[in-house]
């Protein structure tokens, strides 16, 4: 049996959920079922990197100003992409 369920989210929450199941090749209802059900959603880190980057990137550009520590969670994020080895013809 199953049963039907609601969300109250701002939008900046639904904004990062989206940016999520996006890097996760989900649905948004797939990826909300699998965080519920705590199924593994990103099957790598680099994936986990790059959803967190882009939501990074829509804080940046919601913000008026730019927070130190949004700038030093940006770099950090960037290092992580960049010192991730990548696979002999990766896919893209």
């Amino acid at each position: 049996m199953t049963k039907t369920v609601s969300l109250r989210l701002k939008p900046h929450q639904i904004e990062e959920i989206k940016v999520a199941a996006l890097a996760a090749n989900l649905s948004v209802s797939s990826y909300l079922y699998r965080r519920v059900t705590d199924t593994p959603v990103l099957s790598n880190p680099e994936l986990a990197a790059l959803a967190r980057l882009v939501s990074l990137a829509h804080k940046l550009e919601t913000d008026v100003r730019c927070e130190p520590q949004l700038l030093e969670e940006l770099h950090a994020l960037v290092r992580e992409l960049s010192n991730s080895p990548s696979e002999p013809g990766g896919s893209e």
